[in-house]
């Protein structure tokens, strides 16, 4: 095994946690040859250092916390090479509300009040839909009011 590779893979992981496909990437750039990179990761995944589920749980919460949508965060982990099994799974082990985030958001940004009219409404919408919320999650929080006691 390759000691460069290696401290070149551990000094990236150590910067943060990294899907296998972003590392390989990242790897074959730095010049190193296709066969020592799937070592390397293979080892790496027997020590746990490189985890996929870990890393998409992790990326989940982050985006979550920062106002993002089920839609744009499974997009940006297909990006970086996670699948789409591991994303659902990842999705199902966080258990996040993503109606509640939606209203969050929404509220955050706009305040709680309901929009007063169609374009103030269809401009809520379009943001929240950038976010990466689904039409149901966008609904409900375009059009939600909480009780007043």
């Amino acid at each position: 095994m390759n000691r460069a590779i290696l401290n070149n893979a551990m000094q990236i992981l150590a910067a943060r946690d990294h899907s296998s496909y972003e590392l390989k990437q990242k790897l074959q750039r730095n010049g190193h040859a296709q066969e020592e990179i799937e070592e390397i990761i293979l080892h790496l995944q027997e020590l746990n250092y490189l985890n996929d589920q870990r890393f998409a749980e992790n990326y989940i919460r982050s985006k979550a916390s920062r106002h993002m949508g089920r839609n744009r965060i499974q997009q940006e982990l297909r990006q970086k090479g996670v699948s789409q099994p591991l994303i659902n799974e990842g999705l199902q082990n966080v258990e996040l509300d993503f109606f509640a985030l939606a209203y969050d958001t929404k509220c955050s940004k706009f305040g709680p009040a309901l929009a007063e009219n169609y374009q103030h409404k269809s401009k809520q919408m379009r943001y929240l839909q950038y976010r990466g919320y689904t039409f149901d999650e966008i609904r409900f929080a375009v059009e939600y009011q909480p009780e007043q006691e």
